[in-house]
């Protein structure tokens, strides 16, 4: 999945997030895409650095990685856009995703 594509699919997530959708009322549709979309994503790019035993910068995505905790934290998902965004993670030393949209 390209950069821009996960920006736009952590964007979302925050939104619902800020929207206090619970998680057990999230659609099986919305559950499946972060499963086959972001999860893999996470995984290649960010949960490296960003893992429960690491958390560099203090920031754990491991704790959101899971489908069912996925909406519950706005705040995180827009970091993660942000930074993803403004091209500063995952840092120029590290595996890239494609860049093309």
């Amino acid at each position: 999945m390209p950069a821009a594509q996960f920006s736009s699919l952590v964007l979302a997530l925050a939104i619902a997030a800020i929207q206090t959708v619970p998680v057990s009322a999230q659609s099986a549709g919305a559950r499946s895409r972060f499963v086959a979309d972001a999860a893999p994503f996470l995984k290649s790019y960010c949960l490296r650095c960003h893992s429960t035993d690491k958390h560099e910068g203090e920031f754990d995505l491991e704790r959101l990685a899971a489908a069912e905790k996925v909406g519950l934290d706005a705040s995180a998902w827009r970091r993660v856009a942000e930074q993803l965004d403004t091209n500063e993670m995952p840092p120029a030393s590290s595996k890239q995703p494609d860049k093309k949209v």
